[in-house]
């Protein structure tokens, strides 16, 4: 979006006066309400506040964008209108893994993984436990003991019955 307003002239103008825009495709001056440029910006859907028409809008969504994966730092391509937020990636499962790593809510962990790591941590305090790290063998164990060469996957319900609908336990 590129505003021919003033931050001024946008915190006194009310939720449906008309406030001047400038198309990105064709530089063309075009008008939106207030409360439609407080919702786009507000969004993280596709802009429609950056264009003056849907013919301007149409080619955009056409173009490419040429982007660096967040986690794992590879080269790929996207068409302009899939690119949603700052976080790009190569892939729903480098998504998948950045975001697990990043919560800011939840666990990631079942009680059941939490309390079994308390009770190994005391009960064995000379062992060196790996709890839910990739370094073994490329993929995550819930417990691994490198000097035993012992690992524990634990499955909870959510492997067995269909909590969240038979498709997703599929």
């Amino acid at each position: 979006m590129k505003p021919l307003y003033t931050t001024e002239e946008y915190t006194k103008a009310n939720l449906q006066d008309l406030l001047p825009l400038e198309c990105i495709e064709c530089g063309k001056t075009f008008y939106k309400t207030k409360s439609h440029i407080h919702k786009e910006t507000n969004s993280r859907e596709y802009n429609a506040c950056s264009f003056c028409s849907h013919k301007c809008m149409g080619p955009s969504r056409m173009s490419r964008v040429d982007s660096v994966c967040k986690q794992c730092g590879a080269l790929f391509t996207r068409q302009f209108s899939q690119v949603r937020s700052k976080n790009l990636f190569c892939s729903s499962s480098c998504a998948a893994i950045y975001n697990n790593l990043h919560k800011t809510t939840g666990s990631r962990r079942s009680k059941l993984e939490v309390w079994i790591e308390q009770q190994l941590l005391e009960k064995y305090p000379e062992l060196c436990f790996h709890f839910n790290r990739k370094d073994a063998i490329g993929s995550e164990l819930d417990i691994y003991i490198p000097e035993l060469k012992l690992a524990f996957e634990l499955n909870g319900i959510y492997h067995y019955k269909p909590i969240h609908g038979q498709s997703k336990l599929d």
